[in-house]
């Protein structure tokens, strides 16, 4: 494709770009504002989630020549609308607007844009034929002219009110500074009448300034609610290309406000913090009459001040990473500026920096004898909701203005003041999570390849004993040692252990329990009869122990927890870390004597092989050095790293170091230590002739006299007759029992449970042979049909077993693949699928929730199981209420279902009995899922609540009751909004609408019937606040805040007994729809996963008390990785939650659900959509995904009409129903490419763990936005090989029919009505009307909840029966902050 050229500006073009109101998709936006960036272009970028009013304040305050919007959500032809008659309103007709939505603007609607002014929507048919590059030249040529260049009076309006007069003179005194400076003699004297402080604030890139301002001017309208403020904040220029992204207004919140102007310059030069033309802008404000001035420079240097020029006050904001000390000595602002901020104060060595800036403060000023608390340095953590810290700063900052200035501005706000404290969601000391878990599944892989390794050379072993052991006695097969038991059931040797202990010596009975231990075969989980011994040993601890464990406790050594005699295996440790996989033992002179020695070292074999690091220390140690005995504990810690995986200690020949470099570990792990000699090398049969001959060796090498022949097993029975020996071959004694006895010891090294597998091999088979299945969920027993039967008479498996008999590839096959239902789960979580329920999802949203309920009950017509998953309008995904305003009446339920209060959510699901097990929900929603739980909740406990009123003949009681209380407001009460019920619902649900049972019911039976509820009703609801701030952007709150909603909800759960329902679907989905590619997709969204856990972990719950409340959900596209997405996932779960968080089997299966990618749904051809989606879905259902949804083909255009979403569904179904292979429940397992592809996926997923570790886990990676720019890199690479041709996409770039394949338009386009729209303003005002004193109440007592940390989702449970959704979210941005978008 030809390359385009960029346009240059003839003059200085400034371009407000922005995500429209309650959309959350940024990345086209962002692609296109660094285009125009880099063709010179001044960009002011709002970010996502921008309304049309705000929108408009920032083009008139900035004095734009252009604004560039992109809106998705639907409401774009209202939103445009209100845009130009919001500007034509305001005197600013000029500015002209630009925008694009993909397909989701139909022609006739970008048509009609025109038509009304709009400049410029491009359609995807202008980005085939124009380019990305052409587009941004169009937008550029259309909005390049002057401004500043004719003045029309504008002096004569200077005010704060009138922003566009102001705007107008600031650009002509950038712009045409000649043709303003006669005129600012003639500058009215408004400012000589009272004192203007202006606050000038300066620091390093990257320290926070635009956030500290945002927090200061909050707290300064708060302060001073009657004063105006003015703000000039500058961005430097650049030198290449002349543009400049003017982007300090995204990080800020407060100042949409009718009390705050803002303004943006660009340096428009090299090398300078500020603008030549600060000191006119500057005199226009005061001349404007403005309260308060804060000028905030570009990041500088060292040896920058010039801040101090313009300013009455400065204030230096910097972060504790400034290297040494003694740099502080070449920072001049340290000299001049009168407060000093250190921002970002959570950050490593925050307060040793508070401690050095402080002294050189001091000795920049001589102020030597001044304490400490007196100096104007303060740490402060801007992004942190009401941080005292700031508070301090601002209240310290205000009296310094006012004393230094005399202006009236002396702070009288009440505010919490103290130390900024970073309220940790992950503490500090498990930053490492990431980089554990891979180092965990690394050393599980290394310890599955050692294993099968062994079990391969035992199988071969005993192949070669069988081979010549024809007409003998075979060779015994793999067994465990027979633990003998008394009559009591007590083993023999430990009912003799335990009495012996009684009368040995503390030093004798450490003894007597390793000799015990050491008598028999292992398991690696405790053998139940050691709990009596174990609890014997540790009443009984020897002085040594007891001191090393005072030590342990006290010093809490490095955070870490241990245990104190620890059995593993029928081994007891003396203490043992579960997180380090670290034993320390203590040894006294006993220890010493060649048995004991001999016992030791064969003990820490043992644990070596099961990855376990063995410490010892003699008893003296930990009396005379116990510092450096701690010190040595401290540095074995990460020993995996170092270490990994620990080896077998080899015999003579060999390295005698138990825990070997990794090359020798390398070199160890390919044949294990049995051969005497060393590592099996002088003695190891040579089975090469050709070797044999080129050494002179003609003799046959597999007889006596060859070579070899010394230690060849004698195969010739008459041989062994004629020596005389007549003992069987292959036992000790006999001939040939030198490689029985190697075939022994090497059963050493295989670990039990690997034993198990390899003996109970044919069994397994047997099960899956035969005719049923039987197995037991929760003590149920289940019994399934094996097979199945295709048309030819053939006989199916549902699961195929592999056909090895080699025991090494049986032993992999079952550690890494494993049957469905078995650990790792790769193969699929549970044994069998359901019979006669399919994993299909039946999506709705649209419109009001009648028009949804209606939509459910059409595509769940018929169907065993009703799985409905919900969409929400992009109102309600932002946690706002419906409205009249424009831009937000146009997006009331379009493109998902308006719901605002709990009415809405009884309505949505009337019909269905959320309890019943054949139902569940799905709801798609982020920011305010906390409440839409409650929503859906409550509406499940009224549904419960009606059916008791029914069953007992109570209905025209309540009837009347619900008639008295509204008659009691002489109101009537809401009513489900259709004509009629639509088929199959039978109105359950309907009856309590405007009330709820604890109105109607007595208190004991309502708690009887929420009880039962909560513990049956089964859904999932998004929640997913961590892959919204990295890619999708339905924040509402801080993400602190939202975490803390989570946590809260999942503790609930807990407490509720909520066991059925996911409280959240930890989501890929919306990840890779930002861009992401699917290793990104799944890297990061397992890494989410894991911080839920460690976050849960912190608040005190318990791993198998919430692990089974999560699941997931992907995006499958037709990329190679997608079709083991699902295996992965699972695998990686599974093994960090069984081998690092020692989770129950139910904790280790991840569910995940799929939904085919929207992403690959095009405008273009779009019936061709169907067959990408087809694709999809089969990879999803190969994979054993546990649900599933399939996008119809037409959601690029429209929400999906009844017709495409049939089709949608009729996909899944035919693969399910009709294609013979997805009979098979394991059809991935056995393929070269799928398991060259999962090896591929799980490596590069860990890698990217480390990757993650080491920018301070998921949350230390977001500040440096590593997630968000990693995908929208990702994002800019599929477009650019889209669009230049290199990735074909059959009828966009490639195949196109003999039109070109334009954008077509949907016979059928879904919006939602204006009968629709007022229904929804209609139940709001009512519910507002009718609950007014008590909404306030139920808000007032939910902020108090909040603020003294307790648990506010048992807080909402109760407000979401009298507030709508959007009185809820405001409340809560009161007490927990909003959230602040990122660039």
């Amino acid at each position: 494709m030809q390359t385009v050229a960029p346009y240059t500006p003839t003059y200085k073009v400034r371009i407000v770009t922005a995500a429209s109101l309650f959309d959350g998709h940024d990345a086209a936006i962002n692609i296109m504002r660094r285009m125009m960036q880099a063709s010179g272009a001044e960009v002011i970028h709002l970010g996502h989630n921008r309304s049309v009013q705000e929108i408009v304040n920032c083009a008139i305050q900035e004095d734009a020549q252009a604004i560039a919007i992109t809106s998705y959500q639907g409401g774009h032809v209202e939103f445009f609308k209100y845009m130009r008659d919001l500007l034509n309103e305001r005197g600013a007709q000029h500015i002209k607007i630009f925008g694009g939505g993909g397909g989701t603007i139909l022609p006739t609607e970008i048509e009609e844009l025109h038509q009304y002014g709009i400049d410029r929507i491009y359609s995807p048919d202008d980005g085939r034929a124009m380019g990305l590059q052409g587009m941004i030249n169009d937008l550029l040529q259309q909005a390049d002219f002057p401004v500043g260049n004719r003045l029309n009076g504008e002096l004569q309006h200077l005010a704060p009110q009138e922003p566009q007069a102001l705007a107008r003179l600031i650009s002509a005194a950038e712009n045409y500074p000649q043709t303003l400076q006669p005129l600012m003699q003639l500058l009215p004297t408004k400012a000589a009448a009272k004192t203007i402080p202006v606050l000038g604030i300066t620091g390093t890139g990257g320290s926070g300034k635009s956030s500290l301002v945002d927090e200061l001017v909050r707290r300064f309208l708060l302060d001073f609610p009657d004063k105006y403020i003015a703000i000039v904040s500058v961005d430097p220029s650049k030198r290449k290309s002349g543009g400049a992204l003017l982007g300090d207004r995204i990080r800020m919140n407060a100042i949409n406000h009718p009390h705050v102007y803002m303004r943006s310059l660009a340096t428009r030069q090299a090398n300078l913090a500020l603008s030549r033309h600060i000191p006119d802008v500057v005199q226009l404000l005061k001349t404007a009459g403005f309260d308060f001035i804060i000028l905030e420079t570009s990041g500088i240097g060292q040896s920058d001040t010039e801040i101090v020029d313009f300013s009455d006050v400065s204030l230096y904001v910097m972060t504790p990473e400034y290297g040494a000390a003694s740099q502080l000595e070449k920072i001049d602002m340290i000299d001049f500026a009168d407060v000093i901020a250190i921002n970002k104060f959570d950050k490593r060595g925050a307060a040793d920096a508070l401690r050095d800036v402080k002294k050189q403060y001091k000795r920049a000023r001589n102020l030597w004898t001044t304490p400490d608390e007196e100096l104007p340095v303060f740490g402060t953590i801007a992004s942190q909701f009401n941080d005292p810290g700031t508070n301090r700063l601002y209240k310290n900052l205000m009296g310094v203005i006012a004393a230094k200035t005399g202006a009236p501005l002396q702070s009288t706000l009440q505010i919490p003041l103290g130390e900024s404290e970073k309220i940790y969601v992950i503490p500090p000391a498990r930053t490492r999570y990431l980089s554990e878990i891979a180092e965990n599944n690394r050393r599980y892989d290394a310890w599955v390849n050692r294993q099968a390794e062994i079990a391969q050379q035992l199988g071969a072993l005993k192949k070669v004993m069988e081979l010549f052991s024809t007409g003998r006695e075979k060779p015994k097969t793999i067994q465990f040692v027979p633990i003998e038991k008394t009559e009591s059931g007590v083993d023999i040797f430990q009912e003799d252990a335990l009495l012996k202990a009684k009368t040995k010596t503390t030093e004798e009975q450490s003894i007597e329990k390793s000799d015990y231990s050491g008598k028999y075969h292992y398991k690696v989980n405790a053998h139940p009869n050691l709990k009596t011994f174990k609890r014997e040993l540790r009443e009984n601890m020897t002085p040594a122990e007891a001191k090393l464990w005072s030590l342990i406790q006290k010093r809490q050594v490095n955070g870490r927890k241990f245990r104190k005699q620890h059995a593993v295996g029928f081994y007891i440790l003396d203490f043992y870390c579960p997180e380090e996989h670290l034993a320390i033992e203590l040894d006294g002179n006993v220890h010493f004597n060649v048995g004991a020695l001999t016992y030791d070292e064969e003990r820490t074999t043992f644990l070596n092989t099961y990855g376990i690091y063995v410490l010892r220390f003699e008893n003296k140690w930990v009396f005379e050095q116990p510092d450096a005995v701690i010190e040595a504990i401290k540095q074995a810690f990460g020993w995996q790293a170092r270490v990994y995986p620990p080896q077998p200690p080899l015999k003579k020949g060999g390295s005698s170091d138990a825990n070997p470099t990794t090359e020798e570990a390398e070199k160890s792990s390919i044949t294990p230590p049995f051969f005497e000699g060393g590592q099996g090398g002088e003695n190891l049969l040579q089975i090469n002739p050709t070797a044999d001959k080129e050494k002179g060796n003609d003799t046959p090498p597999f007889f006596e006299g060859g070579q070899g022949g010394e230690n060849l097993l004698q195969i010739n029975p008459t041989a062994d007759k004629e020596k005389g020996n007549d003992t069987p071959p292959f036992f000790e004694g006999g001939q040939g029992g030198e490689l029985l006895a190697k075939y022994t010891q090497l059963q050493k090294y295989l670990a039990p449970e690997c034993h198990e597998i390899l003996e109970n091999w044919q069994n397994t088979k047997a099960r899956y042979a035969a005719p049923e299945f039987v197995y037991k969920v929760r003590g149920k027993e289940i019994r399934v049909k094996t097979h199945t039967e295709s048309l030819s008479h053939n006989q199916i498996p549902k699961i195929a077993l592999p056909r090895y008999t080699d025991w090494g590839d049986i032993l992999r096959w079952n550690l890494q693949e494993n049957v469905p239902g078995e650990f790792p789960y790769t193969a699929g979580v549970f044994p069998f699928k359901r019979e006669n329920e399919d994993p299909t999802r039946m999506f709705a949203g649209e419109g009001n929730p009648e028009r949804t309920n209606k939509r459910f009950h059409y595509v769940s017509l018929g169907m065993p199981a009703k799985r409905l998953s919900t969409a929400f309008d992009s109102v309600t995904l932002y946690g706002e209420d419906p409205d009249y305003r424009p831009d937000i009446y146009g997006k009331i339920g379009n493109s998902g279902v308006s719901v605002c209060c709990l009415d809405d959510a009884k309505k949505l699901y009337s019909g269905f009995n959320l309890c019943l097990p054949n139902v569940s929900v799905s709801m798609t929603i982020n920011g305010p899922a906390a409440t839409v739980t409650a929503f859906f909740l409550n509406a499940a406990i009224d549904q419960q609540c009606e059916l008791y009123i029914k069953q007992n003949g109570l209905e025209e009681e309540v009837r009347a009751k619900i008639a008295q209380i509204y008659a009691a407001k002489n109101q009537t009460p809401p009513t489900y909004h259709a004509a009629q019920l639509p088929e199959g619902n039978n109105g359950l649900g309907l009856m309590l609408l405007g009330v709820t049972g604890s109105d109607v019911l007595p208190p004991d039976v309502y708690n009887q019937i929420k009880a039962y509820t909560l513990h049956q009703v089964r859904g999932t609801v998004q929640a997913d606040i961590l892959k919204e701030d990295q890619a999708q952007n339905t924040c509402i709150f801080s993400t602190e805040f939202s975490l803390r909603l989570m946590g809260d909800m999942q503790q609930y759960f807990i407490d509720q007994s909520v066991k059925n329902f996911y409280s959240v679907s930890i989501s890929g989905y919306h990840i890779a729809e930002a861009g992401a590619n699917p290793i990104s997709q799944l890297a990061f969204t397992l890494a989410n996963g894991f911080t839920y856990v460690e976050y849960y972990l912190s608040r005190g719950m318990h791993i198998d008390d919430f692990a089974p409340n999560l699941s997931f959900f992907f995006s499958n596209g037709i990329d190679p990785e997608y079709a083991v997405i699902g295996r992965v996932a699972r695998r990686i779960w599974a093994k960090a939650m069984k081998l690092k968080y020692h989770a129950d089997e139910r904790s280790q299966k991840l569910k995940y659900h799929i939904q085919t990618s929207g992403r690959s749904l095009h405008a273009q051809e779009i019936s061709f959509n169907d067959i990408r989606t087809t694709l999809q879905a089969l990879y999803a259902i190969y994979d054993n995904c546990n649900s599933l949804h399939t996008n119809a083909y037409d959601e690029a255009i429209t929400t999906p009409t009844e017709e495409s979403v049939r089709r949608a569904m009729a996909i899944q179904l035919i693969i399910n129903h009709e294609l013979g292979l997805a009979k098979n429940q394991n059809p991935l397992q056995g393929s070269f490419i799928i398991e060259e592809l999962t090896d591929l996926v799980e490596e590069a997923v860990l890698a990217e763990f480390d990757r993650i570790t080491e920018r301070g886990g998921v949350l230390g990676a977001m500040e440096t936005m590593y997630q968000r720019g990693k995908i929208q890199e990702e994002s800019l690479y599929y477009e650019t090989l889209k669009h230049e041709g290199k990735l074909p996409i059959i009828g966009v770039n490639t195949f196109l029919s003999s039109e070109g394949s334009p954008t077509i338009i949907p016979q059928e386009v879904i919006r939602s009505t204006q009968t629709e729209k007022e229904a929804q303003i209609q139940t709001l005002q009512t519910l507002h009307h009718f609950h007014e004193q008590t909404a306030a109440r139920q808000l007032k007592h939910l902020q108090q909840v909040a603020i003294q940390n307790g648990n506010m989702f048992e807080a909402l449970m109760e407000a979401v029966k009298y507030c709508s959704l959007g009185q809820i979210t405001n409340a809560l941005y009161e007490v927990g902050g909003q959230y602040r978008r990122n660039m």
